[in-house]
């Protein structure tokens, strides 16, 4: 792909199981993923520092990017609810009030990086400022929407990693005042580290505070409901049979200001 694009500046956002049964191993995945460090050489490579083994594994030349900034961009003041996310950009005594149609603080860094590589090309702040303030999710991406009878829908289908199940989770587990609802099938491609991906994510649920968790019947969601049962969760745990019969249940299950969130799908060939 280097030798295809060509690229001046490199951006790693992490490195995680995804599609692990794929590279078969970590060291294989962290290695194909920095060989994009390795084509840019002293060029610029943006990392993501929330990451442990982008940080780990970047290197000495790149840019380390977090929701509390880089290089000489700092981050103040961040939230995020479900009208998106809101923080001040500073750098040499300058603030740039930001507020991005993204939800979930796991987006200060991505809109931090994007705002250093903007400057560095000599956009103005000005025109910063309003490229953040334009910005809103892709569809399927942690897409919000309303659905019939009031409840607020989070469609999240096509995030499948874990790195981005932990953000989600987070996000919801943040929102007070609602009912929360999450909806899975689980991750595909996680190889051997099936069973110990899933059982994280039973884990983080039953810490979350999360209302009610929804699993649909497959090869991955009893590992989910062995870590929720491990880690006590206290809320309600509903099984269906496929997506089909949970999105039909849904407008009985949710009610006005409940926040329900529907994690990835289960394409048609994984059993």
């Amino acid at each position: 792909m280097c030798r295809l694009v060509g690229p001046d500046i490199g951006v790693i956002t992490g490195v995680n199981e995804a599609h692990f049964q794929r590279f078969k191993s970590i060291d294989a995945t962290v290695k194909t993923i920095f060989e994009l460090a390795d084509w840019l050489g002293e060029k610029p490579i943006y990392v993501n520092g929330e990451n442990t083994l982008a940080r780990d594994n970047a290197p000495k030349n790149s840019r380390t990017y977090s929701r509390n900034g880089v290089d000489d961009w700092t981050v103040e003041n961040a939230h995020t609810d479900l009208s998106g996310t809101s923080f001040v950009l500073r750098r040499d005594g300058n603030d740039i009030d930001v507020k991005s149609h993204l939800l979930g603080l796991h987006q200060v860094g991505p809109l931090v990086a994007a705002a250093d590589i903007a400057f560095r090309l000599g956009v103005t702040r000005s025109e910063i400022k309003a490229g953040i303030n334009n910005t809103k999710p892709f569809n399927h991406r942690l897409e919000p929407r309303v659905m019939y009878g009031g409840a607020t829908v989070l469609d999240d289908s096509y995030n499948g990693n874990p790195d981005g199940v932990n953000a989600v989770i987070d996000f919801l587990s943040s929102l007070k005042g609602s009912r929360r609802i999450y909806v899975t099938p689980g991750l595909v491609e996680m190889g051997e580290r099936t069973g110990l991906v899933h059982r994280e994510i039973g884990k983080k649920l039953a810490k979350s505070g999360i209302e009610k968790v929804v699993l649909i019947k497959n090869s991955v969601t009893h590992y989910i409901e062995q870590g929720l049962n491990e880690f006590n969760y206290k809320g309600e745990v509903l099984w269906f049979d496929d997506a089909l019969a949970v999105l039909a249940a849904l407008p009985y299950l949710a009610a006005k200001g409940d926040v329900v969130l529907l994690q990835n799908d289960w394409p048609d060939q994984y059993q």
